[in-house]
């Protein structure tokens, strides 16, 4: 798949956002009757007595997030302002 640059969204309406992905881990756990204080936040919460299933998901999407121009994620990070202009992949008053 081609890169969208920002001036291509913008004349398409189309939103200029990169896709977010996360490594999820999840259990269910048997809790104990009894309560411990967390030394972190100060809170009270029960003991956990086993860990019954533990799973793992590689690469879950998560959702979009809009780029920022020039920003890390923007592909014309890379380019000077006369390079921008010049290939037509940004607007000069951007």
């Amino acid at each position: 798949m081609a890169p969208v640059f920002p001036h291509h969204a913008r004349m398409r309406n189309l939103t200029y956002s990169t896709e977010v992905y996360a490594d999820v881990t999840y259990s269910k756990k048997v809790l104990d009757d009894f309560f411990i204080d967390d030394p972190k936040t100060g809170q009270r919460k029960r003991k956990e007595k086993e860990i019954l299933t533990q799973h793992t998901a590689q690469r879950v999407f998560i959702g979009k997030v809009p780029v920022m121009l020039r920003s890390e994620f923007c592909q014309l990070k890379s380019l000077n302002e006369h390079e921008r202009v010049k290939n037509g992949k940004d607007c000069r008053f951007d």
